[in-house]
């Protein structure tokens, strides 16, 4: 893959993933509702890792090229500076990618030590608990209790997994009955799968400041759907406010001890506690109108987005050939390709781009 190729498919990636978290956000703030805005944040996020594998495995079709009276007298000069480019941002890319999954991964060895060292299992019959529906209850639960802890948070790997603060379990039954209500939502929700998808997006795409506002709404929004059903099983609004402002008091005096920034947290981040809040209060107001055909549309946008999206390629490319729409084949799936015995086109037709390129290195 040469320079000017690769630059069109990060350009062309960074445009398309900006419109369908556009399309995203408009769908959401129209529906309105947080059960569908979660399925539309985690449709979302698959639409990006698709669009991203699209760039980098297919050939793409280009509306349009950059004329060739415009790049001529300049062509050699654009391909050094992008063959630069390509260098710089590469290594800049790579060393953000790393330094994420480096980061995710110290989380992943201090979750795991401190669910080792600092948590003791308990079992649903020793917390006593009532009212919590039946459905509600993953087959194989594993229940922690730690008194390092100011906030509970799940997870789910190969087990779903709750872990809570002691001053929880010792304290009002009432309070631990919403706490418990709010986790068992985002197992029961498959949040942890949508959490997943969104870590995968961040660190393929870290420097994309849509990719990391996606993911701040898609945790709002979450919270919103799980608060919205712990509320409403509780029977009042009101109390479980009353918990969810308790447990950010809590976590304001002891801010050392939040939880591991790879679970999902009942209270990581100030300003979520305080949208949350100003969203329960809205609910009690003037509940929500769930609407079916409504829901349907919304889905429809973001695909019919994506697709869209997916054709749409800035003309940077100045090797771009202007006898083909299509864009050759990337190396690698052609050589696969090939290898099962189907050719196809994995270089740039001859044109007067090529010519001038040739004609300039042969009078060098």
């Amino acid at each position: 893959m040469n320079a000017p190729l690769l630059w069109e498919i990060v350009t062309g990636v960074c445009l398309q993933v900006t419109l369908v978290v556009v399309a995203a956000a408009i769908v959401e703030r129209w529906l309105n509702q947080s059960e569908s805005g979660c399925r539309v944040w985690t449709a979302s996020f698959i639409a990006v890792i698709a669009l991203v594998a699209n760039a980098i495995l297919l050939p793409h079709f280009r509306i349009t090229t950059i004329p060739v009276n415009r790049v001529t007298d300049r062509i050699e000069l654009i391909l050094q500076w992008q063959m630069w480019g390509m260098y710089a941002g590469g290594a800049i890319w790579l060393i953000g990618v790393l330094l994420v999954l480096v980061r995710r991964g110290c989380g992943v060895v201090h979750l795991l030590r401190f669910l080792k060292r600092d948590c003791e299992t308990v079992s649903l019959d020793q917390l006593e608990l009532s009212g919590i529906p039946a459905d509600f209850i993953p087959p194989r639960l594993h229940l922690l209790v730690s008194e390092k802890l100011t906030g509970p948070f799940c997870r789910q790997f190969h087990q779903p997994t709750i872990v809570l603060p002691k001053y929880v379990v010792e304290g009002d039954k009432e309070v631990l009955r919403h706490v418990m209500l709010h986790e068992l939502s985002h197992l029961k929700t498959n949040h942890p799968l949508q959490f997943f998808l969104q870590q995968i997006c961040t660190a393929v795409l870290w420097f994309h400041p849509a990719i990391w506002w996606a993911g701040y709404r898609a945790e709002v929004v979450r919270e919103f759907l799980c608060d919205e059903v712990a509320a409403k099983s509780a029977g009042k609004i009101v109390d479980y406010l009353r918990t969810l402002i308790q447990i950010a008091q809590r976590s304001v005096e002891r801010p050392s001890c939040e939880s591991p920034s790879c679970v999902l947290s009942f209270g990581r981040r100030k300003s979520v506690i305080v949208r949350r809040s100003e969203r329960l209060v809205q609910l009690a107001k003037s509940p929500t109108v769930f609407s079916r055909p409504r829901q349907s549309l919304g889905y429809v946008g973001v695909v019919l987005m994506t697709l869209l999206a997916a054709h749409l390629w800035l003309p940077v490319n100045v090797l771009a050939s202007s006898r083909s729409h299509w864009s050759p084949w990337p190396h690698w799936t052609a050589s696969t390709l090939h290898d099962f015995g189907v050719n196809v086109r994995d270089f740039e037709p001859f044109d007067e781009r090529h010519e001038f390129s040739e004609s300039s290195h042969d009078d060098d």
